[in-house]
């Protein structure tokens, strides 16, 4: 029982601290698919930032117009990086919101989040100027969600990464040792 604590405790701290999932996610890309990924990823995740920017209810519609062009891209991301898709050319909304469905309900995906189906009726809107502040949230929320499903990263960032997080917790270590000296 205390091994098996000991395991899943082992388990959680290389996957998450010295991320051995996205070790093992990038591993099985292959340089094609790395480089549609990190294409994709990138121009989804440049129009999200700037949407995030605009953060007065003022540009809600702006924003969920980006969020728009960003959904779709990021989605596709989603796909090649799981070889569903090739990495040209983008998916357009329904057909990469549908295949990210049917990912989420066989359980390939974690749960779509909550206000899912608002966000994707405000997508599908074809008057945006009408999205208010809740309807935006819905739709970060969306495209976060997604954000969170697609590993960019190639095997060097994870790596430096990886050593980055290592020497801080060292470093945080020998702090603490040298304080409880003191």
């Amino acid at each position: 029982m205390i091994k098996a604590f000991f395991f899943r405790l082992w388990r959680l701290m290389r996957d998450r601290f010295l991320l051995g999932r996205a070790e093992a996610i990038v591993r099985g890309y292959t340089p094609e698919r790395q480089a549609g990924v990190r294409q994709l990823y990138d121009a989804a995740a440049t129009r999200m930032a700037l949407a995030d920017e605009s953060t007065d209810s003022w540009y809600a519609a702006a924003a969920v117009t980006l969020y728009l062009e960003a959904i779709p891209l990021m989605a596709s991301a989603l796909l090649v990086a799981r070889d569903l898709a090739p990495p040209d050319p983008t998916l357009d909304l329904q057909a990469a919101l549908a295949k990210v469905e049917e990912l989420a309900r066989t359980g390939a995906l974690p749960p779509l989040p909550e206000r899912y189906q608002a966000a994707k009726a405000l997508l599908e809107t074809p008057e945006p100027s009408r999205i208010d502040a809740r309807g935006r949230a819905a739709v970060e929320e969306l495209g976060q969600w997604l954000r969170r499903q697609v590993e960019p990263r190639s095997m060097r960032q994870v790596w430096i990464a990886r050593g980055v997080r290592v020497s801080l917790a060292v470093a945080a270590l020998l702090f603490l040792v040298s304080g409880l000296r003191r």
